[in-house]
């Protein structure tokens, strides 16, 4: 038995290094070059320290994010290839930051404390249609992931268990951030909690894009799981229907990186 598990322990170790050593990494350097980009235009020249230690806040940010994801991937029992999806989006998600955070790293701790300042540039303007589109899309996947976990109470079927499974905890710590921060600026300890808040809770929005991401191979594990035939038309219009959703994502937030810079 516990030849068989360490086995199996050797295999998923195997699996994860043959899928980084795949064209996965170009994904991944992409986005830390638009990361460094944007911290380059931050920081600038002069504070050197200041902009290698962001960089290097990055990487390891976007580590514990994989470990997270994996860690909620095994705990979600998906399958191979959705597991894959869940930890690259999640991954990228943290490499390529939300409009309100990509503005608050640029700004430093300046600036207006409302969100929606943040996440919305004037009226008009490729930037401004970017992050609306980036906007719903993250509001669409946090509203699937509270309902996941709600309605998983009486409805324990269809993809909703593995929903609930990748976005319980995530969930969880934002609660527990919003409250803990809630105390601190109740007792006046850290002035201007609520950037703090943004910063943290931002944290684990990449976990639920990935989540969204990923449905369409809960989907068909659910399928194969129950041994019934899935339509073909239907599992390729819902495979392109999410890839055309991923792409105008991503597509949206390197816009509004472009106009930003």
């Amino acid at each position: 038995m516990s030849q068989s598990s360490a086995l199996g322990r050797v295999g998923k170790i195997v699996r994860i290094v043959k899928m980084l050593s795949g064209p996965i990494w170009l994904l991944f350097l992409l986005a830390f070059a638009a990361r460094t980009w944007l911290l380059h235009g931050s920081h600038g020249p002069a504070s050197l320290g200041a902009y290698l230690g962001s960089l290097l806040l990055v990487v390891v940010i976007g580590i514990i994010t994989w470990l997270g994801a994996l860690g909620l991937a095994k705990m979600a029992r998906l399958s191979r290839r959705g597991e894959e999806r869940f930890m690259v989006m999640s991954t990228l998600g943290a490499l390529l930051p939300a409009p309100p955070l990509a503005v608050r790293e640029s700004i430093g701790w300046r600036g207006p404390n409302s969100l929606l300042a943040l996440s919305l540039p004037p009226a008009g303007g490729y930037s401004y249609i970017a992050s609306l589109i980036v906007l719903f899309i993250s509001c669409f996947a946090l509203l699937v992931a509270i309902g996941a976990c709600i309605s998983n109470f009486w409805l324990k079927q269809f993809i909703i268990t593995h929903l609930r499974r990748l976005t319980i905890f995530p969930l969880v710590y934002c609660f527990i951030t919003f409250i803990v921060v809630l105390v601190i600026n109740s007792l006046s300890i850290v002035p201007d909690t609520q950037r703090y808040v943004e910063v943290l809770m931002g944290m684990a929005l990449p976990f639920f894009l990935a989540a969204l991401f990923t449905t369409p191979y809960m989907l068909t594990q659910w399928y194969e799981e129950r041994q019934v035939a899935q339509s073909v038309t239907i599992r390729i219009v819902f495979h392109i229907a999410m890839l055309i959703l991923i792409s105008l994502y991503f597509c949206s937030l390197l816009i509004f990186y472009v106009q930003m810079s």
